[in-house]
């Protein structure tokens, strides 16, 4: 089992790592918050909480696809 928890910590501190030297991903991010607490329209707040809700689940869906495809190829290397 501690083999399976070394295995989560790794992928989840290299998809952390990725995301913050990508200077796009790092960018965007400040743009948007930026965005909400100096643009936008209060009406529109309710949208843009659920954009953002969107946003995070889509994020989310990627962290997952990235662990299954990195958890898969680590393991196959330690069966070899």
């Amino acid at each position: 089992m501690d083999i399976l928890r070394d295995m989560v910590e790794h992928i989840r501190l290299d998809f952390d790592r990725t995301l913050l030297d990508n200077e796009d991903y790092t960018g965007a991010e400040e743009r948007l918050h930026s965005f909400i607490e100096n643009e936008l329209p209060p009406e529109k707040s309710q949208e843009m909480d659920s954009l953002v809700n969107d946003v995070t689940n889509a994020m989310f869906h990627a962290a997952i696809l990235y662990g299954i495809k990195y958890g898969a190829r680590l393991t196959a290397e330690l069966l070899e």
